[in-house]
């Protein structure tokens, strides 16, 4: 091994130092210069442009192998959000196993499943059973929500998970997430259906789902006064000023979630206005509770 390690180094050695005499002579045949030092220069810049070269040539290989990749896998789906510790990956696993399969921690990216088998209820209250059901689960922390809103370009549907157990404590969180995405300009664009799953209802501390819907109907009122109380961004020219003008006004008809000024929000009047279907249900994903998340796939999701 030692004798194939010397013998290698020998061969680097020996083209190294013909790479140098060929860069003097074209250095001596182009510029008139011959100077050793000059020709190891040339070599070692030479080198660095080529490796560089290969490195942006790979860069643009993957990046359009990735971009394929996404136009294949980012399809329609039923998107499943939250905040973090709400049951959303075990909610995932319900749907998608029928079983727990494995613990679940903090998700740091999104997961995602196709040829999902969904059984559950259409709106006429027949059993329907659906296969090539996709479904995604998104990352519930703070610092991951931004990757999670990103989802909503592909969402056909959302399932919006509460940890009915520790509600009173994490509404405030709870409510803002909700929010955003209720005021998201996709969601009431697209019309995109969203189901409230009420879960972890097996703990003794869960709260029902009409106690949730008109606690977070309270806190989604507060935040939609506080928006609207929000000073306008600075400007400096007028143009600039003309565009926060213009940001400004369709931000406030977004966060107005379709209800004049003075109104009272409700989930109802928000649907009436905006034409988001948004219900509410009991879910207990560890137990493979989740007939109301399966009824509104059925009637809803991709």
């Amino acid at each position: 091994d030692t004798m194939n390690v010397t013998v290698i180094a020998g061969d680097i050695r020996t083209i190294y130092n013909e790479t140098i005499f060929a860069a003097r002579d074209v250095l001596i045949d182009a510029f008139g210069v011959d100077d050793v030092n000059a020709a190891q220069l040339f070599v070692v810049v030479g080198t660095i442009l080529a490796l560089y070269a290969l490195a942006l040539l790979h860069a643009c290989l993957t990046r359009g192998r990735r971009s394929r990749k996404d136009a294949n896998t980012r399809k329609p789906a039923t998107v499943i959000m939250g905040c973090r510790d709400s049951g959303k990956t075990c909610m995932f696993q319900a749907l998608k196993y029928k079983e727990q399969r494995f613990a679940t921690v903090t998700s740091m990216a999104p997961g995602e499943a196709a040829d999902v088998v969904v059984e559950g209820k259409n709106a006429r209250g027949t059993p329907v059973t659906r296969t090539n059901c996709r479904i995604v689960d998104t990352p519930g922390h703070g610092k991951l929500r931004r990757d999670a809103m990103g989802e909503l370009s592909r969402a056909a549907a959302l399932v919006f998970v509460v940890d009915s157990s520790t509600f009173t404590t994490e509404k405030k969180d709870v409510a803002a997430y909700l929010f955003n995405l209720l005021s998201s300009e996709l969601v009431q664009r697209r019309r995109i259906p969203i189901f409230i799953a009420c879960n972890k209802t097996e703990k003794l501390t869960s709260h029902p789902p009409d106690f949730i819907r008109k606690r977070l109907e309270k806190e989604i009122d507060s935040l939609r006064a506080a928006k609207r109380a929000e000073l306008p961004d600075i400007a400096i020219t007028k143009a600039q000023k003309r565009a926060n003008e213009i940001a400004a006004k369709k931000n406030a008809k977004l966060r107005a979630l379709g209800q004049r000024p003075g109104e009272t929000f409700t989930f109802e009047a928000f649907s009436k206005s905006t034409k988001v279907p948004v219900s509410v249900g009991r879910t207990s994903a560890t137990k493979l509770d989740v007939a109301a998340a399966c009824d509104f796939i059925i009637q809803r999701g991709a």
